[in-house]
């Protein structure tokens, strides 16, 4: 059936506005397309260009990498206008969520997964990643008004990162600067720093004061930055 795309965008898939019984988009696509294999394992080697930090249970949350074994399309949501739904929920679905409980003040002294989950989310564009998980990842995707969908999800063991992180100067500058996180994230974006990207610096704590520094749900730094 030909299906409305404004009306999916609102919809996504939980409320049936197109008057489907089921959401076509996932009864006529495969979600589970290109991550079958890597979902067996335990390990994964692929490429993290986001990062997820969830709100249940704050102020102590779960946090980590999102990273694929093959980068289908990059993550940067002000430049998907124009593509294929289908594209877009193959490469959101194709991203497997590492994850591991933190307090979100835990980054005004980081230990060395965190540090690294920061190192991932100020680089541009990605960063060879290597998860190890506690089992073998479980594929449950949904879709909500707060957040893109992601693919298969699980605890993490261990973070490595398997290249340098290619950090714009400017990101670094701005990092290591005391100012406020709102005079931080004006400094980036008249700088050109993506939106999206800013998102994830702001979301791992990397903004702010030292004293004042935290981390913020993904769909929380979002809002604050469509407000100010």
């Amino acid at each position: 059936m030909k299906v409305d795309p404004e009306k999916c965008v609102r919809c996504k898939g939980t409320q049936k506005l197109c008057g489907a019984s089921q959401c076509p988009l996932k009864k006529g696509y495969n979600l589970m397309e290109g991550v079958e294999e890597v979902s067996r394992k335990k390990e994964l080697f692929g490429e993290s260009q986001t990062i997820f930090v969830g709100s249940w249970n704050y102020p102590e949350v779960y946090t980590g990498p999102l990273s694929t074994k093959e980068l289908f399309m990059e993550d940067y949501p002000e430049e998907w206008y124009g593509r294929e739904m289908n594209d877009i929920v193959k490469h959101r679905t194709s991203l497997f969520r590492g994850k591991q409980a933190r307090k979100v003040d835990e980054v005004r002294d980081p230990e060395e997964d965190l540090r690294k989950l920061q190192f991932i989310a100020m680089a541009e564009p990605e960063t060879d990643t290597e998860l190890e998980f506690k089992k073998k990842p479980k594929f449950n995707v949904t879709f909500n008004n707060d957040s893109p969908p992601f693919g298969p999800s699980e605890e993490t063991e261990k973070i490595d990162l398997a290249s340098n992180p290619d950090i714009p100067r400017i990101v670094d500058k701005v990092v290591d600067d005391e100012l406020k996180a709102s005079q931080g994230m004006w400094k980036l974006y008249n700088k050109g720093i993506k939106v999206s990207h800013i998102s994830k610096i702001l979301s791992v704590g990397t903004l702010g004061l030292d004293q004042d520094r935290k981390m913020v749900p993904t769909d929380g730094a979002s809002l604050q930055l469509t407000t100010r």
